[in-house]
């Protein structure tokens, strides 16, 4: 046999078992390869989808809570207008039209009272006064609930503002139910579960992280694979968790 027509051995087999094991092996190498080629897009697409769809709604909730706080602060300055109104009125109209009634009441009586003993025309006038000043006190307490109801008259004959200021506060329930530190409150706990889902959204650029190394480590691809999933698969558990108001998890 000659040289020429003797094989290289350092020439790859053609045929027999070795050429069909070895094409087998890089045939599934090649396969492994697409295969893995392929996860790191899908890992990555799937990854941007979530932490999309957790920050939008984390945004929201994140909205609702400053409306809550702006709300709160309406509610406190439409409350303190509404008390202040109860107060100029009760104080301010009816409490002084009703000491302006007891001091007529205190004049008509006194001047009945120096009537008596003086001479008739002294009297007649003094009784005139009295009867006007009675006149006031008859016209204006028919009208005015502070004056005309007794639960109103303090044992020394003074007026009780204050008790006509609670009815009066009574009578309107719903400017009592305003209550602004409730809605202040409710902005606090939608602000936490905002940035609670937010937290979520570590978790989900990890499996970003993941998949962006799997694609530049070859060698590597398969444990970063496994650990972007696993991190996306956190984060997605803690945002439901958080939705769905899991105790010790959700605000």
């Amino acid at each position: 046999m000659s040289d020429s027509e003797r094989p290289d051995p350092l020439a790859p087999a053609t045929d027999g078992p070795g050429s069909e094991a070895l094409a087998d092996a890089r045939a599934d190498a090649r396969a492994e390869a697409e295969s893995g080629g392929r996860a790191v897009p899908i890992l990555l697409a799937v990854a941007a989808v979530a932490a999309a769809i957790v920050t939008a709604r984390a945004s929201l909730v994140g909205g609702d809570a400053t409306s809550a706080w702006v709300d709160s602060v309406g509610d406190e300055q439409r409350r303190g207008a509404l008390l202040q109104e109860e107060v100029r009125y009760t104080y301010g109209s009816e409490a002084a039209v009703g000491f302006m009634v007891l001091i007529a009441e205190v004049r008509a009586s006194e001047l009945r009272t120096m009537a008596q003993g003086q001479p008739p025309a002294v009297a007649a006038r003094l009784e005139a006064e009295a009867g006007i000043q009675q006149a006031v006190v008859d016209l204006v307490s028919a009208d005015a609930p502070l004056l005309s109801d007794a639960r109103y008259r303090l044992p020394s004959g003074s007026l009780d503002v204050q008790r006509r200021l609670a009815d009066e506060r009574a009578a309107e329930p719903s400017v009592l139910a305003i209550d602004p530190l409730a809605t202040l409150r409710r902005g606090d706990v939608e602000a936490e579960h905002s940035v609670r889902l937010m937290v979520a959204t570590i978790a989900i650029a990890a499996a970003f992280l993941f998949g962006a190394l799997g694609q530049a480590f070859r060698r590597r691809r398969r444990p970063l694979l496994l650990l972007g999933w696993l991190a996306l698969l956190a984060g997605g558990a803690w945002a439901l968790a958080i939705e769905l108001g899991v105790p010790g998890l959700s605000a």
